[in-house]
C-alpha cells in the first residue's frame, strides 16, 4: 500500500526531499576538493542575478577627456567634445545534470520514508556533481575565444608573467585575440602603457622568488598599494575568505610559504596568523587556500576583489539550479529523471585592480 502510494505522490515526495535535505547523512570518499569556493563565494554572496538575455554587457570609460582650461573674466568658451566609452561583453553559459529514479526500486524499498532517504542520496550526488564542475572551471576556463559553452574562469581574466615584468599587463590572454570580454588590452585606448605604469584594462601582475619580505613582501606591497587592492570594511567577518570582499587565492605550498613570511615579520601572530581561524591576513588581506591550484606549478597568487566590479558571477534569476521533473523518457518506462540546470558566466569588468602573481626560476 506504501509503494502504492509513493508511486502516485512522487512530485509530493520531491519536495519533501528538497525541504528536508541537508548534509549527506554517509561518509563520502571521493572528494576532489576539500572545500568548494565557487559555491559559497561566487554563488551565495557575489552572484548578480539578470532577467534574461544571452549577452551582458558593461561599460568601460577609457579616458577622461580633459576639457577643464583656465578661462578670463570675458573669454570666449571653447567646446569640444568626444566618444570615450567602449563596452565589454560577455556572454552566458550553461550546465545541466541529473539523477535518475527507477519505479522498480519502489518495489525494494520499505515505505515512503526509505523512498524520501534514497532520493536524497540520488539529488545529492546530483547537486555535488554541479560543484565539481563549476570547482574545475574556476581556475581554467575555455582555452579557445571560440568555445561558447564553457564558462570563463580566472584563467581568462587574470594574466601572468616570470619574465621580471612588473605592473598592469598590456596583453592578451593566450587564445583570445578580441580580448577579455571582447575588449583588446594590445589597443593603446583600451589596455596598459608597454611599460606597465599607467593602468587599463588589464590586471597587475609581477614575479617573485623568494618567499620573503624583501621579495615577495615588497612586491604584495607595491601591487596592493599602486591596486589600492584592500578591504573596503574591516569588520568582524575578515578573516573569513568566504565573506571578506577581497583574498589571496593560494595553493598549499604558497600559503605555508606566506605563513612563514608573516610570521618572520611580526611576532604577534594572534591577529596576523589567525589563531582561532583557518587563515591569516597579509596586507590586511585574507589568505584562502584553493586546492585546485595545486595543479599549478608556479607557486601563484590570485588578488581576486569580489564587490562591484570585481570577480561575479552572473546567471539567470529563473534558472539557478532550476529542479524539472518527474519526467518520463521514451526508452524506458520504469525509469523517472529529474534535471538540475544552472546558467551563469563570470565577469571582471574592473581588471587594473586585480593581482596576479608567480613564482619565477631563481
Amino acid at each position: 500500500m506504501a509503494t502504492a502510494m509513493a508511486a502516485q505522490n512522487l512530485p509530493q515526495l520531491l519536495e519533501t526531499v528538497r525541504a528536508t535535505q541537508q548534509k549527506a547523512s554517509f561518509v563520502l570518499l571521493d572528494r576532489p576538493y576539500p572545500e568548494f569556493i565557487v559555491l559559497p563565494t561566487m554563488f551565495r554572496k557575489n552572484m548578480i542575478k539578470l532577467a534574461g538575455g544571452h549577452t551582458y554587457e558593461f561599460k568601460l570609460k577609457y579616458r577622461i577627456p580633459r576639457t577643464a582650461q583656465v578661462t578670463g573674466i570675458n573669454d570666449r568658451d571653447t567646446i569640444s567634445t568626444e566618444n570615450t566609452w567602449t563596452h565589454g561583453r560577455v556572454f552566458m553559459t550553461h550546465y545541466k545534470n541529473f539523477w535518475t529514479w527507477d519505479k522498480m526500486e519502489e518495489l525494494a524499498s520499505a515505505g515512503e520514508d526509505v523512498i524520501v532517504d534514497e532520493m536524497k542520496e540520488k539529488r545529492f550526488e546530483c547537486m555535488y556533481g554541479h560543484a565539481i564542475k563549476m570547482e574545475e572551471g574556476l581556475l581554467q576556463g575555455p582555452t579557445d575565444q571560440g568555445d561558447a559553452l564553457t564558462p570563463w574562469g580566472l584563467s581568462n581574466w587574470l594574466t601572468t608573467r616570470n619574465d621580471g615584468f612588473e605592473g598592469w599587463d598590456p596583453r592578451n590572454v593566450p587564445g583570445f585575440p578580441a580580448g577579455r570580454a571582447m575588449v583588446d588590452s594590445t589597443n593603446p585606448l583600451y589596455g596598459p602603457s608597454a611599460d606597465g605604469t599607467k593602468p587599463g584594462h588589464g590586471n597587475y601582475t609581477g614575479s617573485y622568488v623568494n618567499f620573503t619580505y624583501d621579495d615577495l613582501g615588497q612586491l604584495m606591497f607595491r601591487a596592493t598599494e599602486k591596486t589600492h587592492f584592500t578591504l573596503p570594511v574591516q569588520n568582524k567577518n575578515v578573516l573569513s575568505p568566504n565573506t571578506a570582499d577581497s583574498s589571496w587565492w593560494v595553493n598549499l605550498n604558497t600559503k605555508q610559504g606566506l605563513a612563514r613570511m608573516v610570521r618572520n615579520q611580526n611576532d604577534q601572530i594572534g591577529r596576523d596568523l589567525g589563531a582561532y581561524y583557518d587563515t591569516f591576513l597579509v596586507r590586511g588581506i585574507p589568505v584562502k587556500y584553493v586546492s585546485a591550484l595545486d595543479a599549478a606549478t608556479d607557486n601563484r597568487i590570485y588578488g581576486t576583489k569580489h564587490g562591484r566590479g570585481g570577480f561575479q558571477t552572473l546567471s539567470w534569476k529563473g534558472n539557478v539550479f532550476r529542479e524539472t521533473g518527474p519526467l518520463t523518457p521514451d526508452w524506458s518506462h520504469n525509469q523517472i529523471v529529474y534535471w538540475i540546470d544552472v546558467s551563469y558566466q563570470t565577469r571582471i569588468e574592473e581588471l587594473l585592480g586585480q593581482i596576479a602573481i608567480v613564482q619565477r626560476p631563481s
